[in-house]
């Protein structure tokens, strides 16, 4: 992947507010800075070649899916532009937040469990709590999932937040410890040790999907 120098980097962060250009939603810690044309085609280091996106909208610029019309370098640039212009005029709502815990509540109240259905969009209550817990974590804690299994029972920490269920509540253990096979068997986490588990990069998408279908 082509470097690009930090001062650069920081520069494009700043003009975004660390907003995603793409669907503009505030995301601090999952962003990309990356090259509108690639080096390899010609292209410049210079802020009118670059752009920030997360990581699922990075996905979607550079996805080449049959009979759908891809990103032009001008349409790029025009959703960047614009959403340099909406932060430097501050025109978005007030009430925007990027509370975890609110967003992950809210998303957990819409959920519907489709049994058989492949994707994250089949996944648990719990499964999806645990992947966004874990994907929405700052610092070292971000895409970690600490499991304890002590006189007090079995414990799941995403993110390093307790998941919110009574000591020796058996029926919740059951669930939770369910839902880690579940993103397990989906790729969506993978195994580390006995007490850890981590969110693969398809887990980060899948997190990043659901916030977007649901944000």
């Amino acid at each position: 992947m082509d470097e690009i120098p930090q001062d650069s980097v920081d520069r494009m962060m700043v003009k975004c507010a660390r907003r995603c250009c793409i669907c503009r939603r505030f995301r601090p810690t999952k962003l990309q800075v990356h090259h509108i044309v690639p080096r390899s085609q010609g292209g410049t280091d210079d802020d009118d070649n670059l752009i920030v996106t997360c990581i699922s909208c990075h996905a979607d610029v550079h996805s080449q899916v049959p009979f759908t019309r891809r990103f032009s370098t001008e349409e790029l640039k025009g959703h960047r532009d614009a959403l340099i212009r909406m932060v430097a005029e501050g025109t978005f709502p007030a009430d925007e937040t990027d509370n975890a815990d609110a967003f992950i509540g809210n998303v957990l109240a819409e959920v519907v469990v489709v049994p058989g259905v492949t994707g994250h969009e089949g996944l648990s209550r719990e499964a999806i709590e645990i992947l966004l817990r874990a994907a929405h974590a700052e610092g070292k804690s971000e895409g970690m999932i600490v499991l304890t299994d002590g006189s007090v029972g079995f414990s799941v920490f995403p993110g390093n937040q307790l998941c919110p269920y009574r000591p020796g509540d058996h029926r919740a253990e059951a669930k939770y410890k369910a839902a880690l096979d579940e993103l397990l068997r989906r790729g969506l986490i993978e195994y580390r040790s006995e007490s850890l588990r981590e969110v693969t990069h398809v887990g980060y998408l899948a997190a990043d999907d659901i916030a977007s279908s649901r944000g």
